[in-house]
């Protein structure tokens, strides 16, 4: 008979057991993580309050993918064509801004496709679920790294796409085989390690440098196999022959860009030493929970792990400085990739250091110290996704000047606003280009801009121009001394749209690089043919 609370003696217990086999379930973790892309996607853009031409450079990156080019082959790049690719697949479902988000969204997808067959291999199911959901948050938190989960951003989300396929390829490196079919498993963890590895390449180039730096530096530390390498291997081969067949095959064009790149940024040691300093705190504070953690590892007889997690916490604190330096303004503090290594240390240490006198205390406030690391991140962007649904869910509190464009862009940025008389300067600049296009120029001619993104071809709906690049960042994939030669820079645009102020209303003349670089160029090939009150519009001389 059930008691007087309605339940027989032994239901609540069944059930929480249940409840605790659904979260560590992978099936079951999947399809949440899953959900939770999709339901981003369709919750739309939050608001945007920095680096809104971000959202632009690759709505442009995207368009000219839909008209036949290709990253490289047709026009300069800095970054990998999967960091276009996603928003292309993006406008198939939506537009603008939204199309942008649902790129984000599509990236983790694939990194929960990949994530989860792999980690609930390796790790222990309750961790599992933790790594798999902090990768997801990574990868489509709608803010940059190292800034204010309020500071909504569309902008250097490849940068979290990159932290989190490394953040796999971690697991793979440094957590053993489970399982009855250790052969089946090294396979498809190599075959996924290899996939990641050429992801990256296509993301970002330096991100498969650390790739690289993170498997040859962890070889010692893992049982190594014929079939991981044979894995491994071929996971590569398939990915990099896909995506090179996408290039159409333009390794040269490739290697020049990333030359370029190297070229004009130039990060030297004194900037790569310094910025890992300026986040010493963080740093310390890691630094100080992987030393005890190794000691009390060793302490409780796992001197091998403490060993191991010593020089893997180094390998991977070393490529959280080199990345966190190398991605310069794009990531001004934070060091995700240890914090995910953290999640691996702290699982060793429940699963090694026995909840036993004398080592009960110590176990439990190690486990608290990393927790307290590890919940960092995936909090900060649970809540930036959270801050993001606001715009969705109150509309009337984020209204704003909208771009008026034909693919009806809804794009709401706070960027540049003018408190006092709700005008927004840099949508009014935008919507000003647009007007002097619409008014001055053919929906045939090709378009260019010397700003640091060009959206005016997808905004208007028109063929993008040959040649050129999706975005013009000064020190960072250009200058005096390397980019695309004028000609390039120029390709066969018709008109080109020159800003006569910048969106804080200040004069162009003295301050825009493309200026200072291409000027002479522009004044030899291109006349003066109409102003607006933000712009400038040359025509090629015929």
């Amino acid at each position: 008979m059930p008691n007087s609370s309605g339940a027989t003696p032994a239901a609540t217990p069944t059930r929480r057991a249940g409840r605790h086999r659904l979260f560590r379930s992978p099936y079951a973790i999947l399809l949440l993580l899953l959900t939770l892309c999709v339901v981003k996607g369709l919750l739309g853009p939050g608001p945007i309050r920095v680096y809104t031409h971000d959202s632009w450079m690759f709505l442009d990156g995207a368009w000219r993918i839909l008209n036949g080019q290709r990253p490289h082959h047709d026009f300069y790049s800095n970054l990998g064509f999967l960091c276009y690719l996603p928003t292309a697949l993006g406008l198939q479902i939506a537009r603008g801004a939204a199309a942008v988000n649902w790129g984000q969204c599509f990236s983790g997808m694939l990194v929960a496709l990949l994530g989860v067959p792999l980690i609930f291999r390796r790790i222990r199911p309750s961790f599992a679920s933790l790594y798999c959901t902090a990768l997801v948050l990574l990868s489509i938190a709608p803010f940059a790294l190292g800034e204010f989960f309020t500071l909504g951003t569309q902008g250097m989300f490849y940068n979290r796409w990159g932290y989190a396929l490394l953040g796999i390829l971690l697991v793979e490196c440094v957590s053993p085989v489970g399982g009855k079919r250790p052969g089946f498993s090294d396979f498809g963890g190599g075959s996924i390690a290899g996939a990641v590895l050429a992801l990256l390449f296509f993301v970002k180039f330096t991100f498969s440098v650390w790739a690289l730096i993170l498997i040859c530096a962890t070889i010692p530390w893992r049982r190594q196999t014929r079939v991981r390498w044979l894995g491994l291997a071929l996971g590569s081969l398939i990915i990099g022959v896909a995506g090179l067949a996408f290039l159409r095959f333009d390794v040269a064009a490739i290697l020049r860009d990333i030359h370029t790149v190297a070229v004009a940024r130039r990060v030297s040691l004194l900037f790569i030493v310094g910025k890992p300093l300026q986040n010493l705190h963080g740093l310390t504070y890691i630094c100080a929970f992987s030393a005890v953690a190794a000691l009390g590892l060793s302490a409780s007889g796992a001197t091998g792990y403490a060993r191991r997690w010593i020089w893997i916490s180094l390998t991977v604190l070393g490529i959280d400085a080199l990345a966190l330096a190398t991605n310069m303004l794009a990531q001004p503090a934070g060091f995700p990739f240890m914090c995910l290594a953290t999640i691996l240390m702290v699982a060793d240490i429940a699963a090694l250091v026995q909840p036993t006198e004398p080592f009960r205390s110590a176990r439990q406030a190690l486990l608290a110290w990393g927790l307290s690391i590890v919940l960092v991140n995936p909090v900060l962007d649970a809540a930036g996704l959270v801050y993001a649904t606001r715009r969705s869910l109150q509309p009337r509190a984020f209204a704003g000047e909208t771009i008026a464009s034909p693919t009806a862009d809804d794009l709401i940025t706070t960027e540049y606003l003018n408190a006092s008389t709700g005008a927004n300067s840099l949508v009014e600049e935008a919507n000003d280009g647009l007007r002097l296009l619409e008014a001055s120029s053919t929906s045939t001619e090709k378009v260019a801009a010397f700003w640091f993104a060009n959206p005016f071809s997808y905004w208007l709906q028109r063929p993008p121009m040959r040649h050129g690049s999706t975005n013009y960042d000064y020190g960072a994939n250009f200058n005096e001394k390397s980019g695309p030669g004028p000609e390039y820079a120029f390709g066969d645009a018709d008109v080109i749209l020159v800003p006569r102020v910048d969106e804080a209303g200040l004069g162009w003349a003295s301050q825009n690089p493309m200026e200072r670089v291409y000027g002479p160029f522009l004044g030899s090939h291109f006349t003066k043919a109409r102003e607006s009150r933000f712009w400038w519009l040359y025509r090629k001389v015929p």
